[in-house]
C-alpha cells in the first residue's frame, strides 16, 4: 500500500522514485517490475514487509530466491539493496509464522 502524499509522490516521481507494492511472492509483481525498468537497472531497492514478514515461511532458498529477483535488477556497479529477512538463526530454526491473534 502506498501512503505517500500527492506532494510526495510528485517529489519522488522528479526524482526518478518509483514505488512498487504487492506481493513479493506473485511472479506479476516481478513482472511488473521488470517492465518498468525495460532495459535500465536499479540503483537502488528498498523492500519492506509492511507485517507480511510475518507471514512469509520461514525457508533459507526461498529468501535466497527473493533476493536473487532483487540483485538481478541491480546496476552492476554501485547498486544497493535494502531486504528485510528473518535472522540467520530463525531460517535455521524454521520459526513458524507469527499468530495474528497472540
Amino acid at each position: 500500500m502506498d501512503k505517500r502524499t500527492v506532494e510526495e509522490k510528485n517529489k519522488d516521481q522528479k526524482s526518478g522514485i518509483k514505488q512498487f507494492a504487492g506481493n513479493i511472492m506473485r511472479r506479476g509483481f516481478w513482472r511488473g517490475i521488470k517492465a518498468e525498468l525495460g532495459e535500465r537497472k536499479a540503483d537502488l531497492i528498498m523492500e519492506r514487509a509492511m507485517g507480511g514478514l510475518d507471514c512469509l515461511p520461514k525457508d533459507e532458498h526461498m529468501y535466497s530466491m527473493l533476493l536473487s529477483k532483487a540483485w538481478n535488477l541491480l546496476m552492476n556497479r554501485m547498486g544497493c539493496c535494502f531486504f528485510q529477512v528473518p535472522s540467520y538463526v530463525d531460517l535455521k530454526r524454521k520459526i513458524p509464522c507469527a499468530s495474528k491473534n497472540g
